[in-house]
């Protein structure tokens, strides 16, 4: 498992595409988004106490992750709980209670991790978010049908219709 820490480089990150990845595991989500140079406005945006959105779009068995991270534009990251490492999900969350979710920026020249932020949605969403996974990890997975109703997803859908179509929404986190 790796760890994570401000000013530490990544190798894995080097090169990749700028755009944002959810995932989960048994501690909990991660949101990566991967930048080229990201300036310090776009850093700064990451920084614990500034405004922080996000949503939960699911349609045909697909389900993407919506964040808005203070001024910066609506990002979409789709997620399957069967590709990557199984999430462990609670039977239940508890009133007052929610989910660990790490938010971590790197910069895509040299992996360079610029801002961490550990954040926990409320408790409404990440009961969302959980049972939205549970269901599809109910479905079965054939990975290269998976990524042709992505694609005709993304053909159909805008990131701001997926926002304005989401089934959970937390404004203020």
């Amino acid at each position: 498992m790796l760890s994570y820490e401000v000013g530490k480089s990544i190798h894995e990150f080097v090169g990749q595409m700028d755009g944002v990845y959810f995932s989960m595991d048994k501690a909990g989500a991660l949101v990566t988004v991967l930048l080229r140079d990201p300036d310090s406005s776009e850093v700064d945006a990451f920084k614990q106490g500034k405004p922080l959105r996000m949503g939960i779009f699911y349609r045909k068995n697909q389900m993407v992750m919506l964040f808005k991270f203070a001024e910066m534009d609506w990002m979409d990251a789709p997620y399957s709980p069967h590709i990557g490492e199984a999430p462990v999900l609670p039977d239940d969350i508890p009133d007052g209670q929610s989910i660990a979710m790490q938010i971590m920026l790197a910069n895509t020249r040299d992996g360079v991790i610029k801002s961490l932020r550990l954040f926990s949605p409320p408790t409404k969403f990440a009961r969302e978010l959980v049972k939205t996974i549970k269901e599809i990890q109910q479905l079965p997975f054939d990975k290269g049908k998976y990524n042709q109703d992505l694609n005709a997803l993304f053909c159909m859908y805008s990131t701001r219709m997926m926002l304005d179509e989401a089934i959970a929404i937390c404004k203020a986190c």
